[in-house]
């Protein structure tokens, strides 16, 4: 959804719940008026001027409840997360892209993971719509699923993401911040997620292409 504003994108992915919510984000996915780069403010300007309906503005409002919350709420856990693990970064944990190269001083291995490590913060929604879609499709098992890896998985889930693209980082923080047991493997993490999940969700993909 390159054309479209992180609140915006954010309501839209909400179409599949049975809620009020859903209906709305079903409502604005078939409005061709509306104003989709339009942050919450904007966004705010054209229900309640240009929708004359008290059941929407209820639903609008409770959208932009959620939405806050949410996001909030998941930058905090995903920043306490990145100082509990220091090597986390966009591209999985460890020393970053650049942490095998022999041909990379100490001190620009070190640029590179800070700048990772930013770029893995900036992604803030698309760690959102990974926790959401984890907690809605995959159950967590005590014990570690080792079949899969994180950047295995991430494949998967980007299959389903808006713009269809995760990065490794992303996941493995999504699922941290989800609570599913895990394993570190640098690059990549293993988590504790059902077989059957990840094969349904497989199947499913598959009707995709």
């Amino acid at each position: 959804m390159g054309n479209t504003s992180e609140f915006v994108a954010w309501l839209i992915r909400q179409q599949d719940r049975d809620d009020p919510v859903g209906d709305l984000a079903r409502d604005i996915q078939r409005d061709s008026s509306f104003p989709l780069m339009s942050d919450v403010a904007g966004a705010s300007a054209y229900v309640y001027l240009l929708i004359q309906d008290d059941q929407v503005w209820r639903s609008f409002d409770e959208a932009v409840a959620e939405y806050r919350t949410g996001e909030y709420r998941i930058g905090d856990k995903l920043n306490a997360l990145m100082a509990e693990h220091p090597t986390l970064n966009h591209f999985g944990i460890g020393h970053g892209s650049a942490g095998y190269s022999p041909n990379v001083s100490p001190e620009w291995r070190d640029r590179i993971l800070q700048a990772e490590r930013e770029m893995l913060c900036e992604s803030i929604v698309d760690v959102i719509w990974t926790v959401d879609w984890l907690r809605s499709h995959v159950e967590p098992i005590k014990t570690i699923n080792r079949r899969h890896s994180s950047y295995k998985l991430k494949h998967l889930a980007e299959k389903f993401s808006p713009d269809g693209y995760l990065s490794n980082g992303v996941f493995i923080a999504a699922a941290m911040i989800v609570g599913y047991p895990f394993e570190v493997d640098p690059p990549n993490v293993m988590f504790g997620m059902s077989q059957r999940s990840i094969k349904e969700l497989s199947r499913a993909a598959a009707r995709l292409r």
